[in-house]
């Protein structure tokens, strides 16, 4: 289907697959990054920067899940419930808007955190700040957005996990603007994820040009704007010293506990004890070379000298 939309050809096209695009018009004028890619996954993963048309994706395929390939079980988790109904639900892009025809726009119903469509299908709410809500039910497909900001992350993804159990295919979509956690580093990691990047001035006809234009001059070239706009994921957070792909830190330091401090001489004694992990935003200068100071009993990787006193590292900085 995706194929033939790209090409403008609907002859290949299954019954089934007219009728949807009959009653969901948008799918013709959709980007290639918004529809559902092809081949056999369980998680697919739409990152895209502010206003990339994240939502509108997710609320069409929720959708199409509910009223052409038969699903009759579906989750929503986002950040919060108030997210999930003014956002997936109620907002410009979510399920209730999106829906033309009134007779057929489903229905929410806060009092029991669902959202039940007109052919049946039910759309259950649930928050990531308790993952625990999702023990019990079970779904054929879920929707998850923002989950760059979900509270519980890992937690609440694995819960999920667990009840995506119905059908021959439980799938699960999840839209965010890409960060650094460590639920985003996992889905990305996973063998079973596909993904699909969308930028912000990909979306520019559906934005004020203002907004375009001010984003451009106020973050264009910069790390947030890779990651806010361009939906590109970093895991290098802006000013922190890196040594070739891994932060510099040392293996040894007493219960990983370390800061980072430049000094021309390896000589030279710490001023203090070393505190909780705390990276410095200069950067290193030529000439100088990062080294972890460490407070700890004699072991290995550290200097000879007296039990209990202060002493450099000498361990060689390594990459994690």
């Amino acid at each position: 289907m995706k194929r033939a939309l790209r090409k403008g050809k609907t002859d290949s096209l299954s019954e089934q697959e007219m009728r949807a695009i009959g009653h969901m018009p948008w799918v013709i004028e959709a980007r290639p990054a918004q529809l559902m890619p092809e081949g056999d996954w369980r998680t697919w993963l739409f990152s895209g920067g502010r206003g990339a048309g994240k939502t509108r994706a997710g609320a069409e395929w929720v959708r199409w899940a509910a009223l052409f390939a038969g699903h009759s079980r579906i989750a929503l988790v986002g950040p919060t419930l108030l997210d999930v109904r003014e956002v997936m639900i109620e907002g410009e892009s979510g399920l209730v808007r999106i829906e033309t025809d009134r007779m057929r726009r489903p229905v929410f119903q806060p009092s029991r955190r669902r959202l039940v469509f007109h052919n049946g299908a039910v759309a259950q709410i649930f928050s990531a700040e308790d993952p625990d809500s999702l023990r019990g039910p079970q779904f054929e497909a879920a929707w998850c957005d923002e989950a760059a900001a979900w509270t519980y992350g890992d937690r609440t993804w694995d819960m999920l996990q667990m009840g995506l159990r119905l059908g021959a295919n439980p799938v699960a979509l999840v839209t965010t603007t890409p960060r650094p956690t460590p639920l985003i580093r996992r889905l990305v990691r996973a063998p079973d994820t596909v993904g699909t990047l969308s930028r912000t001035e990909d979306n520019a006809g559906n934005l004020a040009p203002s907004f375009i234009a001010a984003m451009r001059a106020a973050y264009g070239g910069t790390a947030l704007g890779r990651q806010e706009l361009d939906g590109v994921l970093l895991d290098d957070p802006e000013g922190v010293v890196r040594q070739g792909a891994g932060l510099i830190r040392c293996g040894w330091c007493w219960r990983r506990r370390w800061r980072m401090s430049w000094s021309r001489s390896t000589r030279r004694r710490p001023a203090g004890p070393a505190r909780m992990p705390v990276a410095s935003s200069r950067r290193a200068r030529p000439g100088r070379r990062p080294m972890c100071w460490a407070m700890r009993r004699h072991g290995a990787g550290h200097s000879t000298g007296r039990a209990g006193s202060w002493r450099w590292c000498a361990s060689p900085a390594r990459a994690k």
